[in-house]
């Protein structure tokens, strides 16, 4: 018997179950974005915490956020012990909003209702050619942000953790020297900012 042509293929799950994972990943988006907005990962940075005191800490439904935690803990952003008390992972470690490399903002944004729906119009984008944003809202994406402060808000803080992630790949492949003035024009804010 020949070997397989890719090494790495016999780690990979079928087909069927890789491409069941990808049509599921607007479901998985949703439950990254509500336990970020309600901040459960910040609850469970001094240990864990059962599935119903988190729920009553963030006024939730206890038995459906319990479904969502043990949902995510399925997929490694929490862990669940015995008595259904919930872990922090590395994974859960990145919702939480004051770490380094924090990930919380773009949870929440991407979570939204107004770029979910505008999301939800691609198949407009692929038959006409346009935004569907501006067919969803009516507006480009900035004229929206200057009408809502707070999606404008959400969005420069998922900008700005996301570009905290790329500086350091910028800096280590990019030869600097010999600029005077950099300037950084991306997301809503034009602040790129190095995690450590």
């Amino acid at each position: 018997m020949s070997p397989p042509d890719n090494p790495d293929a016999t780690n990979q799950p079928p087909p069927t179950m890789a491409l069941l994972h990808m049509i599921h990943g607007s479901k998985i988006t949703q439950l990254l974005s509500v336990v970020a907005k309600l901040g459960i990962a910040d609850l469970l940075r001094d240990g864990p915490k059962h599935s119903e005191e988190l729920a009553q800490a963030v006024g939730a439904h206890p038995r459906t956020l319990y479904r969502v935690l043990r949902a995510l803990a399925s997929l490694g952003v929490f862990a669940e012990d015995q008595a259904q008390c919930f872990h922090l992972t590395p994974l859960a470690n990145l919702l939480r909003a004051e770490v380094p490399e924090s990930l919380r903002a773009l949870a929440i944004v991407y979570g939204e209702e107004w770029i979910w729906h505008a999301e939800g119009a691609l198949l407009y984008s692929v038959r006409t050619g346009k935004a569907a944003f501006h067919h969803v809202h009516g507006m480009s994406p900035f004229d929206y942000y200057r009408q809502h402060a707070e999606a404008a808000a959400g969005f420069n803080a998922a900008m700005t953790s996301v570009s905290g992630h790329e500086f350091a790949a910028i800096i280590a492949a990019y030869d600097f020297a010999g600029m005077a003035t950099i300037v950084d024009v991306g997301g809503g804010m034009g602040r790129c900012s190095p995690k450590s």
